[in-house]
């Protein structure tokens, strides 16, 4: 699969059936569902789920928590608007499952 297909997957509207939980919170991300997001990575400390949380977070105006996140994910929280965040964490997780 490339990422294209890969994107089209996380951009449908039918739930799909992963178990992965970056790619469901990402999903419900997609369609600005922050909290059901939220419930899926909250409990995860492995670098991506850290920067979903923290993007989580970002987007909720909580920049102190969402700097934590963002750090526990080796990262700093950065400018990038949503769908620009939302695109960069979708191409970290397809090349982490490739």
């Amino acid at each position: 699969m490339n990422f294209s297909e890969f994107l089209l997957q996380l951009q449908s509207t039918d739930l799909p059936s992963q178990n992965n939980p970056s790619f469901m919170a990402l999903w419900h991300l997609h369609r600005r569902d922050l909290d059901e997001a939220h419930e899926l990575i909250q409990h995860l400390d492995q670098a991506l789920p850290c920067l979903i949380h923290g993007f989580i977070h970002k987007t909720e105006g909580d920049y102190g928590n969402a700097s934590y996140w963002y750090r526990r994910g080796g990262l700093s929280r950065n400018n990038m608007d949503y769908d620009e965040e939302w695109l960069t964490l979708a191409e970290r997780l397809y090349n982490s499952l490739r």
